[in-house]
């Protein structure tokens, strides 16, 4: 099978996105943030209570309340800066460029401009299949993107992927409801 497509900027974005919704440790990081920026102005309110300033302990607890809540959004924001920039700063030059990907029994040949791989089929790690994207993911820790909205025979494709995800004993993940949280 031969597939033909582009890959733009936000495709590499919801691959990094996921990427970093998947790592423990980005996990982790985002938590710790949350709970720490909720500690300081929790304590900053506990200070204030002791010096008997009232004021700024009930602004410091509504910091601190809403900084709690509001700390996801902001964070979510962060990220998605961040890759941008990451993704300009080295992907732009791969966005909007044809790519082709043509699978055999042994090799995905994969062509991309003037570059050109041949990836063993036993390289391939886990496939996943996201509301907007397919990822291959390589034992090398790099992933092949497909973007799902600009495949012409998506339905063959996906049927495709499956069936050899099936034959070579890869894990074949959907999880179409993934969103950047």
């Amino acid at each position: 099978m031969t597939i033909n497509y582009y890959l733009d900027k936000d495709d590499f974005l919801n691959y990094q996105l996921y990427t970093a919704s998947q790592s423990e440790h980005i996990k982790k990081k985002r938590l710790r943030g949350r709970i720490v920026l909720t500690l300081v102005y929790f304590l900053l309110a506990l200070y204030s209570y002791s010096t008997d300033r009232t004021g700024l302990m009930i602004v410091a607890c509504l910091v601190a309340v809403l900084g709690y809540f509001l700390y996801p959004l902001w964070d979510r924001k962060r990220y998605i800066r961040h890759y941008e920039q990451f993704i300009e700063a080295h992907r732009k030059e791969r966005a909007g460029k044809k790519a082709t990907l043509t699978f055999s029994d042994d090799f995905i040949y994969a062509v991309e401009g003037e570059m050109e791989s041949k990836i063993p089929t036993t390289e391939i790690e886990e496939i996943t299949e996201i509301n907007t994207n397919i990822f291959m993911k390589l034992k090398s820790g790099q992933s092949l993107i497909l973007s799902k909205n600009k495949i012409g025979e998506l339905t063959a494709l996906i049927l495709f992927l499956k069936a050899f995800a099936e034959q070579r004993g890869i894990n074949y993940l959907q999880e179409q409801n993934w969103k950047w949280r």
